[in-house]
């Protein structure tokens, strides 16, 4: 991975070239890379991997249904204020945290 430092040009940039087989990614810290593309993979997915994309996937159904209830939103926005954690400041994030972890205790117990 190649750094790009003091580079009026190519600081900041994202993107890909050379037919798409190089991309620049800045990061937060203002940082930028020339990386390989990534390739998606061929294997078939894990047990553990099914899993944890249902469990993601009911999750967010779950939330989002939330979001359309006024109520049901603002209990979640009062929860998250309250939270001592940056991790989980907004309702999003603290009902996406609370919902992820009674799903997948759901699903793991139904084996």
């Amino acid at each position: 991975m190649a750094e790009v430092i003091d580079n009026v040009i190519t600081q900041g940039l994202t993107g890909g070239i050379s037919d798409r087989r190089y991309t620049f990614r800045t990061h937060k810290n203002g940082k930028t890379f020339l990386v390989r593309k990534p390739r998606r993979s061929d294997a078939e997915p894990t047990e553990a991997q099914i899993l944890a994309k249902q469990i993601f996937k009911l999750t967010t159904e779950r939330v989002n249904a939330d979001r359309a209830d006024a109520e049901k939103w603002a209990e979640w926005t009062a929860k998250a204020n309250a939270s001592a954690s940056d991790k989980y400041s907004t309702p999003y994030g603290y009902a996406f945290h609370v919902y992820y972890q009674e799903v997948k205790a759901e699903l793991e117990a139904q084996g």
